[in-house]
């Protein structure tokens, strides 16, 4: 089979700007998915076996994507220049979205838990901890208690008794 099809055309399958490059590759460890990152700030991902995207993510600034990992709950870290965007694999649902106080984002970092690290033009290195990606690490574990806490306590909304 021979596919005659320009490599760009395959891309912009009314998903992705033309023109585009890609910036960032990632395989997952399942040995089929592979997400790719381009330089107009869209993450897509990609089953091997199928030459359109199965999910597609857009960063919504226009900047190129960075970085990508894949976490073993079933959700995909993407990382912008200005942003990192963490959401699920299967249905490219939002699970948050983090605007670190840098001027660019350069590389995250992140293990089977729920400490996201992200690096870029600062001093320091931003260190966010997301309970939606897995429990605190030992060293840390007052953590898990403290969000059980805020999740304990009912909290009122600024406009709950807004008539």
């Amino acid at each position: 089979f021979l596919d005659v099809t320009p490599p760009v055309q395959q891309l912009t399958l009314g998903l992705v700007q033309e023109n585009c490059e890609v910036s960032a590759v990632r395989f997952a460890n399942d040995g089929l998915t592979t997400a790719v990152g381009t330089s107009t700030g869209q993450c897509l991902l990609y089953d091997l076996r199928l030459n359109v995207p199965l999910q597609m993510k857009d960063h919504n600034y226009g900047v190129p994507i960075v970085d990508i990992k894949f976490h073993s709950s079933k959700n995909v870290l993407s990382a912008c220049n200005k942003m990192v965007k963490i959401w699920n694999m299967d249905s490219s649902k939002m699970v948050c979205s983090i605007e670190p106080q840098m001027e660019k984002v350069m590389d995250i970092c992140v293990r089977d838990n729920g400490i996201l690290f992200v690096a870029g033009e600062h001093a320091k290195i931003n260190v966010f901890y997301i309970p939606g990606l897995g429990h605190a690490p030992s060293w840390c574990r007052f953590l898990d208690n403290l969000t059980e806490e805020l999740e304990l306590t009912k909290q009122s909304t600024v406009y709950s008794d807004y008539k």
